[in-house]
């Protein structure tokens, strides 16, 4: 597993460097060849289609917000890296009434964004991975026993998306992402997770 994770990091930059190349090779003069540094800003509203944290707890959904930052090096690409953290709705799959339940995921993500349009409003492709943090405590009241729970794991990502750009300064960006769980490949369980984002892009060279 880990050596099939490597080939496809691999591929992913190599597909990165080609388009950032032709994407370079058809600006006329060096002059014109603009790469600039942006921040995002972002809600994004977590849908759980497998629950993979398997507590005795069952969440469906949480919300969360998102920083990342942006190399916008080309008119075709950027290269995007995200941190994410979740707060989740978790139940009992015993007795509730008896359990006090907390769980939260704290997510980083780096995602090549291949973009279809240079004009104002900019559809895109976002391909990546992320590396799946979550931590839990499970409180049992009557016997006032506490457990702390943890347990990570790897991502691939595909998401569509859109932005309008308002200014040279700020972008809208909305996006929908689908998580595929690596370690459930052979399973019907594929599917990890949906997130629905919605943000603001900030070019900090701008600023």
């Amino acid at each position: 597993m880990k050596k099939i994770l490597i080939i496809k990091y691999f591929i992913i930059l190599f597909i990165y460097i080609i388009i950032k190349e032709i994407s370079f090779s058809q600006v006329s003069s060096n002059d014109d060849i603009n790469a600039c540094l942006k921040a995002s800003l972002s809600g994004s509203y977590y849908l759980s289609t497998n629950n993979s944290v398997k507590w005795g707890t069952d969440f469906k959904y949480g919300f969360g917000s998102n920083i990342g930052f942006i190399l916008d090096a080309g008119s075709i690409v950027d290269l995007i890296l995200v941190y994410s953290h979740y707060g989740f709705k978790v139940n009992s799959s015993t007795t509730p009434e008896d359990y006090d339940l907390h769980l939260s995921s704290d997510n980083i993500s780096i995602n090549i964004k291949f973009k279809f349009s240079e004009q104002n409003l900019k559809p895109y492709l976002l391909l990546g991975f992320t590396q799946n943090y979550f931590d839990g405590k499970r409180y049992y009241k009557p016997t006032n026993f506490e457990k702390i729970f943890r347990v990570s794991y790897l991502t691939e990502d595909i998401g569509l998306g859109i932005s309008y750009k308002i200014s040279s300064l700020i972008e809208l960006d909305n996006k929908i992402i689908i998580g595929f769980q690596l370690s459930e490949i052979e399973s019907m369980n594929l599917i990890n997770r949906i997130n629905f984002n919605l943000g603001i892009i900030f070019n900090l060279l701008k600023i």
